[in-house]
């Protein structure tokens, strides 16, 4: 066990065996007659903690998204809200951003101040495999201007840079120095809960007593790490858990309402395949669009889903000011599909797979197994395209060997099933993923007009010139089809009755969304 922060004083038992933490506050809750007992919650996270910085290359988790806090934040509809800063707004130029910042601490009671804020978003723009620092590239200077002041200077207009910034957790600047490993020895951010134990893949939190956002409700949290999908589930519905994100198929598991309650969450989440596009075969656009073509995605809903969500055929979602509902019409159809791969010299021979030059059409798709749409998902598109004869099959990974190749496919494979958040900033989302260079752009896609439209669009600081721009983007992505929109899912999360205060509404990011876990309590 490793002990990190000391246990804060109002808690008056502390009994730590493996994962089985006990922090009790006996406090009289308004409106009852007799005392209760407030109990820590349990969480059942789906993502290992692999860095306590979120703004590297390991990204964000559940037990970051609890003790790190960021300049900007969405609230519970997907709006932008304050988070350390208590103002912000551009000059009359477009490119600089005044920020004030609120009164933030950190865990070891140090104030936030501008200098941490300068220093957090110089070392992820100097870090080549931080997403967030990438996002950054339009940003050509940050200064304090005092101790609770700064600037951030862009090379152009960058009117999403609010947006970008919810993607930064501010880092103290005492403790990374010019080094954000630093971190991983002395685990402080200025979230709601502080780190005071972890057991192999069991994280004890307790609250941070000076958060900016108020109180905080659990005498603690218990982060519980469990992967897999069908494991967490069960552990939920045992009682070892008290609140986790639950796949459809497993919903058969909570059907007691006495013990259970289900709370469906709208998302701005995309599931797609990213293409390699410079594989053979798949260097041709009419093979790409044939493979879209060929997706039931209505399938992918009632069954990969559970009938939680809807089709997508656009890489923005439809809670975006970009989406497009010109676009957001269903394109299942296998003859066209049929003419485009033979118009592209792939016909079918003898034994019905689609050749050419003696070679079969081959198409990889790497799926994570321990993630029940992805399993479900590889597996229904691979069906639909070896039905029309292509060579297709589904590469089955665990966490580990779907991180590395998501990043990476090193021509293992031509495709991968993701998911990413698309509910904000419709011209960064797009840029992201299509750009040219775009952080989640892995695939090699590049083409003149998308990234001049894009580039474009970026600069412009009305929402409506923004949203044009996405737009006829998002056209001509059709048309080349460097990615396979699938579903939009629905999130689902499942807590035992006895967790109170629990609202969930919009969600952008399920192993995001425990940062709202300070608002809830148990109750005994």
């Amino acid at each position: 066990m490793r002990r990190l922060l000391a246990l804060a004083p109002l808690l008056l038992l502390v009994a730590c065996r493996g994962t089985s933490v006990k922090l009790f506050d006996n406090t009289i809750i308004e409106g009852h007659q007799k005392q209760k007992v407030i109990r820590p919650v349990v969480y059942g996270a789906g993502l290992s903690l692999r860095s306590w910085n979120p703004n590297g290359e390991h990204g964000w988790c559940e037990v970051t998204s609890l003790i790190h806090a960021r300049l900007v934040t969405f609230d519970l509809r997907g709006r932008l809200q304050c988070d350390l800063a208590r103002t912000y707004g551009f000059e009359d130029d477009g490119r600089t951003l005044r920020i004030t910042l609120d009164d933030g601490v950190f865990h070891d009671g140090r104030p936030v101040t501008a200098d941490d804020v300068v220093r957090t978003l110089d070392l992820a723009r100097a870090d080549p495999k931080s997403e967030p620092g990438r996002n950054l590239a339009a940003v050509e200077r940050v200064e304090a201007t005092s101790a609770k002041e700064l600037r951030v200077v862009c090379k152009k207009p960058f009117p999403e840079l609010p947006e970008v910034l919810t993607e930064v957790a501010v880092l103290p600047a005492h403790v990374v120095g010019k080094d954000a490993s630093a971190l991983e020895a002395l685990p402080i951010g200025a979230g709601p809960f502080q780190v005071a134990d972890q057991a192999g893949r069991s994280y004890t939190l307790i609250p941070h007593p000076q958060w900016h956002g108020g109180q905080v409700r659990p005498p603690a949290v218990i982060v519980r790490v469990i992967e897999d999908d069908r494991e967490r589930a069960h552990l939920l519905a045992r009682g070892h858990v008290d609140l986790a994100c639950v796949k459809p198929e497993m919903l058969t598991l909570f059907g007691d309402r006495s013990r259970f309650r289900i709370h469906r969450a709208r998302t701005g989440v995309i599931r797609a395949i990213p293409l390699d596009v410079k594989a053979p075969g798949l260097d041709d656009p009419r093979v790409r669009r044939a493979l879209s073509a060929l997706v039931d995605r209505e399938a992918l809903v009632d069954t990969a889903l559970g009938g939680l969500g809807r089709p997508a055929y656009q890489l923005l979602a439809p809670a975006s000011p970009g989406f497009d509902s010109a676009l957001d019409q269903p394109d299942l159809d296998p003859a066209a599909a049929r003419k485009l791969l033979d118009d592209a010299g792939w016909i079918r021979d003898d034994d019905g797979t689609r050749r050419r030059n003696g070679a079969p059409l081959r198409v990889r798709l790497v799926a994570w197994q321990g993630e029940s749409f992805r399993r479900q998902a590889g597996d229904l598109i691979v069906d639909g395209w070896r039905r029309e004869g292509i060579a297709a099959e589904v590469i089955r990974v665990d966490r580990d060997g779907y991180t590395r190749l998501a990043r990476d496919l090193h021509g293992n494979a031509e495709g991968y099933v993701g998911g990413w958040g698309a509910l904000a900033m419709p011209v960064s989302v797009l840029a992201k993923k299509c750009a040219t260079g775009g952080v989640q752009n892995r695939l090699g896609f590049s083409d003149a007009t998308v990234d001049r439209t894009l580039a474009e669009a970026a600069t412009a600081v009305r929402m409506g010139e923004r949203v044009a721009g996405a737009r006829t983007a998002q056209r001509r992505i059709r048309e080349l089809t460097p990615w396979i929109p699938l579903v939009y899912a629905d999130y689902l999360f499942v807590a035992r009755a006895e967790v109170k205060g629990l609202v969930i509404d919009v969600v952008d990011s399920w192993y995001e969304w425990p940062r709202n876990l300070w608002r809830i309590r148990v109750e005994q």
